[in-house]
């Protein structure tokens, strides 16, 4: 039996207010997640980012990539936001990204800033307490953290999902604006074009559709964020 504290518990939690969710994808909210290029800096390096039509088409390939590996973990992480739901979805990310140690760094780095971010926020979480439960050997990588985080304050599993989505989606605009492959308004803009391409993801309409751990969808990402080990 689950003997978790109430920080962890399995009650249903009330329906999350809009402002939630938009306080979470704010840029100003201080979890890190812009500070990675996820994979576009290696694009860039290798030549396959030329001009704002590559960035759209290297975005879209950078959200499917991160939705086969990740997803899954976030959807697992939220249906099951327990003690042995969480600890088991993150043992899994850290056993899949152990041969990408920049990948793996990442995840965890943002997945603690994201909870720090979180108990700072929104006291009423309690993570110091949910550390406690989830114990020393708790990584706390981003995908299941972030299925964790949502379920507890009431957001859907489907906002959930657009949520982790759009933070990688910015973050790639983020990381092209910095590299100089496109302006702040050419971002914006294709950032707006790729919204359709996040929907037919998290909706399954791509025929793909988001399954939990375990899934036959789970690729190899080890080149994922290879070459971003010299930025950020």
């Amino acid at each position: 039996a689950d003997m978790a504290s109430p920080a962890l518990a399995s009650a249903t939690p009330p329906t999350a207010s809009p402002w939630v969710i938009w306080q979470l994808v704010d840029s100003a909210f201080p979890a890190g997640g812009l500070n990675h290029s996820q994979g576009l800096e290696a694009a860039v390096q290798s030549g396959r980012v030329k001009g704002g039509s590559g960035l759209r088409k290297v975005s879209v390939e950078l959200l499917h990539s991160q939705a086969s590996a990740s997803l899954p973990l976030v959807a697992a992480a939220h249906a099951d936001p327990s003690v042995e739901g969480i600890t088991a979805c993150d043992s899994l990310c850290d056993a899949s990204l152990a041969g990408n140690h920049v990948a793996h760094r990442a995840s965890i780095a943002q997945g603690k800033g994201l909870l720090a971010a979180v108990g700072a926020a929104f006291p009423g979480m309690n993570i110091k307490q949910m550390k406690i439960d989830l114990g020393p050997n708790f990584n706390g990588h981003l995908a299941p953290v972030t299925g964790m985080v949502c379920a507890r304050l009431g957001v859907s599993m489907l906002d959930c999902e657009r949520l982790f989505l759009f933070i990688t989606l910015r973050s790639i605009i983020s990381a092209a604006v910095r590299l100089g492959v496109c302006g702040p308004m050419e971002g914006q803009a294709i950032q707006a074009s790729v919204a359709s391409d996040i929907e037919r993801v998290v909706s399954g309409a791509d025929g793909e559709g988001v399954q939990v751990c375990g899934s036959d969808r789970w690729e190899d990402e080890d080149a994922f964020f290879e070459g971003e080990a010299g930025g950020g």
